[in-house]
């Protein structure tokens, strides 16, 4: 059974309507294309060669690049001195692309056009789309920012998704009367929060640096949810034992709403720059972790709706009347029948995270300045605007990424609703 057959069970004609038209076909060849120089850019447009034998050994150093950044290779000292293309190799096989996204090509600095005459030494060298004003290659800025582009969108998706799901399906499963808990219970539960948010992003960061770093944040955010996790178990083991096990209501709808208002009545740009303001250090990582958190308001709300009608179904009181447990039921049942329309709430996402990292990186926040994006070249083309080409490239780009997605968002509402006859 493929995928669009799990997410739209029983509607093999629309299927096969949706999966037919220019639009979804056109959508798919571009994010298959963009997804494929995300994972192989590297073996595409890179100084380094993809083979390479030396005084009898053979390299592979595109691949080995990665072992070198996780520290368990090195590179041979005289690279370093001389350059990759400066060596003497007995064989070697070059990428499509020679150049890195910052490998600087001093000989065609100053914006050089794709139809201009380039200093090379010959076609393999040449550079098709152009250069910068630094002589970076546009081609491998190009594939640089589709990886960078696609990272951040995944990466905030994957946040929201988790975040909104789980919050949003609590709020719709359990309602304002579906949860009772002891007293002792949220009184705990509540010191737990709040001591894990003291502990874990007010005085822990702040005790030996002035910034925010995103390895810190990673630990915070264990942090938190370890002096969370201890003092529920602590309060459901004395709850357990304790002779006065009065439970109350908990309104689980009534704050996860309240706390979807709070999110979204403040500026999602201005809180934004402010959070990364905090950060000692721009990373693709941070501005991914920061776009999640702002997004998953929007999903908790279209799965919260999805839950309620599911609730008002038969079959999840038909588990209750079997003896499952709330909490089995929630996760085994509630929540895989309810993802399926969240899904197109996570395309759209996506490209709306696509689009925010290149609104930062326009403006040179948050991601790295020497890091290559399809914002950072639509910045770079504000210096001369007759570089046509560091303008229109990455806009194209931009263009394709979000239209991909916004059209696989559309195709999945097609497929959800009966109603829509027409794609």
């Amino acid at each position: 059974m493929s995928l669009l057959q799990k997410i739209a069970p029983g509607r093999p004609d629309v299927i096969r309507r949706v999966t037919k038209t220019r639009r979804w076909k056109f959508s798919r060849v571009i994010l298959l294309g963009l997804f494929f120089l995300a994972v192989f850019g590297d073996f595409i447009a890179s100084e380094k060669p993809l083979f390479a034998k030396r005084n009898g050994r053979v390299s592979f150093p595109v691949a080995q690049q990665y072992l070198v950044d996780l520290g368990f290779s090195k590179f041979p000292a005289e690279v370093y001195r001389q350059g990759w293309k400066d060596l003497d190799y007995e064989r070697v096989v070059w990428p499509l692309i020679p150049y890195g996204s910052k490998t600087l090509d001093r000989r065609n600095t100053g914006w050089v056009g794709p139809f201009d005459k380039q200093e090379t030494n010959g076609l393999r060298d040449r550079h098709w789309l152009g250069t910068d004003q630094l002589g970076r290659d546009v081609v491998a800025g190009l594939i640089s920012g589709t990886r960078t582009a696609l990272s951040v969108g995944i990466l905030a998706m994957l946040i929201a998704g988790i975040l909104g799901i789980f919050i949003g399906g609590l709020g719709g499963f359990y309602g304002d009367h579906g949860m009772r808990m002891s007293r002792v219970r949220i009184v705990l539960l509540v010191v737990g929060i709040l001591l894990g948010v003291f502990w874990a992003f007010i005085s822990r960061p702040f005790s030996s640096q002035t910034t925010l770093t995103p390895g810190s944040l990673l630990i915070s955010l264990l942090l938190f949810f370890g002096v969370v996790a201890i003092f529920y178990i602590v309060g459901k083991k004395i709850g357990t034992i304790s002779k006065s096990n009065t439970k109350v209501l908990v309104p689980v709808d009534q704050w996860v709403l309240r706390s979807i208002e709070i999110f979204g009545s403040i500026p999602a740009l201005l809180l934004l720059l402010c959070l990364i303001a905090v950060f000692e250090k721009s990373s693709i990582l941070l501005v991914g972790i920061i776009l999640g958190f702002l997004f998953w308001p929007t999903i908790a709300r279209y799965m919260r709706a999805e839950m309620l009608k599911l609730r008002e179904r038969n079959f999840l009181e038909s588990y209750k009347a079997l003896g499952f447990s709330s909490r089995r039921i929630f996760f085994r049942h509630g929540l895989p029948n309810g993802l399926s329309p969240v899904l197109i709430t996570l395309a759209f996402g996506m490209g709306g995270a696509i689009l925010a990292e290149a609104i930062l990186s326009f403006i040179g926040i948050g991601i790295p300045l020497d890091e290559v994006t399809w914002g950072s070249m639509l910045n770079e083309a504000r210096r001369n605007f007759s570089a046509w080409w560091i303008a229109i490239l990455p806009g194209i780009m931009i263009f394709l990424a979000v239209f991909s997605l916004n059209i696989l968002g559309e195709g999945l509402s097609q497929l959800l609703d009966p109603k829509q006859e027409r794609f």
